[in-house]
């Protein structure tokens, strides 16, 4: 799995969108809220996006 972007939903907060590398699935995972590693993460997404 690859991270490929990054999206905010009202509901759901910030979703880390990833693809695997061996079929092309795409998928999306809920970013952790309240922890230091948030705001290293959602800084890294914006950097590659």
């Amino acid at each position: 799995m690859a991270p490929i972007g990054m999206e905010y939903s009202s509901k759901k907060g910030y979703q880390l969108i990833h693809e695997c590398l061996q079929c092309g699935k795409v998928g999306k995972n809920k970013v952790a809220i309240n922890t230091i590693q948030e705001d290293q993460l959602i800084s890294f997404m914006k950097s590659v996006v």
